[in-house]
């Protein structure tokens, strides 16, 4: 059996965290608690807690240096003893996190743990399933095997399928719940790992069928599985993450950065003049080869007549085709490629008066003529300063995503793992 652990410091980024966490609420409570929360933080005033303070609370008279060196003493033995418990949580969170990891193992099953969180085979078969059929594929692709039982396990040039499998769930994995750390620092959600995932997955699905039973509009699927949920709660933590962030100020942009951006992006904001063009259609039935060559037919003949000086609406009306007119603006463009993406292409270089080539779409020949073309615009700073906040913040999060992954402590079973993938691949 071979066992490696990936350590990055002599801490458990988890119990760390809940540490952390509950001292910043104790810290906080003593700022607005009374006199005995502000001796056991040592007997150290915190906000009010001075001549004012007293005042408004109505305490009269100032303690005297003995009546303060006692409190002092005494304080500092409840902040001790308040120390002590707030690091018993933290272990007992561990404890407990490790006894549900106990769970799901088997005999001769070794912990898997990501940022001191339990890893459990359910978990891993979730996201083996994002990239089992990638990586089966690929190989297919390459050598055309059909599956076998050693399909995973043969080695080809040195390597097998089961290990890219499992490189590619482990970085998932890993970055993953760097992420779910993240909005867990945030406070975002109380818990990470996969079971405080299926809690959320209950959470959301009990509160859309509520939403459904008192007839409001739910967006989206009326009930998630698993793996639809995963992608789902990834981007809201993700959003919630960082707005998080910029309702604290942490990693909010200034102002020279922003400018900065601006200057180096400048390209990409610019906004698309309007271009209106005719649009004539022929159609054809599906399937029926003669329809399609009168259809063709005819739009041959309105671009030969339109490139002799006719207007395109009279001669796609000679020869039976439907005309109409579209105004293409950055919005509507987004739209119209969606169905049309060749139509769109013809258009993009059309000068005003010019027609397009003829293409072929959605059971139709197309023609298209430009009636006029709007200048493209360059967006000034102003209008784009929110952009340019959120792309800014939406790198810092990938950036701090991907530094607590490249620390965080993995202690990664290699024969428990490669069992759970290879059950999960059957």
């Amino acid at each position: 059996m071979r066992m490696f652990r990936i350590r990055q410091g002599e801490h458990d980024p988890f119990l760390k965290r809940e540490t952390e966490q509950n001292a910043k609420l104790f810290r906080r409570n003593a700022e607005y608690g009374t006199g005995e929360a502000r001796a056991m933080m040592g007997g150290h005033r915190h906000g009010m807690f001075g001549k004012r303070r007293r005042q408004v609370m109505g305490m009269g008279r100032k303690k005297t240096t003995a009546e303060r060196s006692d409190g002092e003493r005494a304080g500092r033995r409840r902040g001790l003893l308040t120390a002590m418990a707030v690091l018993a949580v933290a272990v007992a969170a561990g404890a407990v996190l490790l006894a549900v990891a106990a769970r799901h193992l088997d005999a001769g099953d070794r912990p898997v743990l990501a940022g001191g969180i339990p890893v459990v085979r359910e978990e891993l078969a979730l996201l083996a399933g994002f990239d089992r059929a990638v990586v089966a594929s690929e190989m297919l692709a390459a050598s055309g095997e059909a599956d076998s039982e050693t399909f995973w396990t043969r080695e080809r040039d040195g390597r097998s399928l089961l290990d890219e499998l499992e490189e590619r769930v482990k970085r998932r994995l890993v970055l993953g719940r760097a992420e779910s750390l993240l909005a867990l620092e945030a406070g975002v959600i109380e818990q990470a790992g996969y079971d405080a995932f299926l809690r959320r997955l209950e959470a959301e699905n009990e509160s859309r069928k509520r939403a459904q039973a008192n007839g409001e509009v739910v967006y989206g699927p009326l009930s998630f599985d698993e793996r639809t949920f995963y992608s789902y709660d990834a981007a809201r933590l993700r959003s919630g993450t960082i707005a998080a962030w910029a309702e604290q100020g942490d990693a909010e942009p200034g102002e020279e950065e922003l400018r900065r951006e601006y200057e180096e992006r400048k390209a990409d904001f610019v906004q698309t003049g309007e271009v209106r063009l005719q649009w004539a259609s022929f159609a054809y039935e599906q399937g029926d080869e003669t329809s399609r060559q009168e259809a063709e037919r005819a739009a041959r003949q309105a671009l030969a007549a339109v490139q002799g000086g006719a207007e395109l609406n009279e001669a796609a009306a000679e020869v039976g085709g439907k005309t109409s007119e579209a105004l293409l603006t950055s919005a509507s463009k987004r739209s119209y490629a969606l169905e049309y993406p060749l139509a769109m292409e013809a258009a993009a270089e059309l000068r005003p008066g010019e027609p397009g080539a003829i293409v072929e779409e959605r059971g139709a020949f197309h023609l298209l003529r430009c009636l006029s073309r709007a200048e493209d615009r360059a967006l000034p700073f102003e209008e784009v300063r929110e952009e340019l906040a959120a792309s800014l913040l939406d790198k810092r999060y990938e950036e701090r995503a991907q530094e607590e992954a490249a620390r965080m402590e993995v202690e990664w079973d290699e024969r428990t793992v490669r069992r759970w993938l290879l059950e999960s691949s059957r």
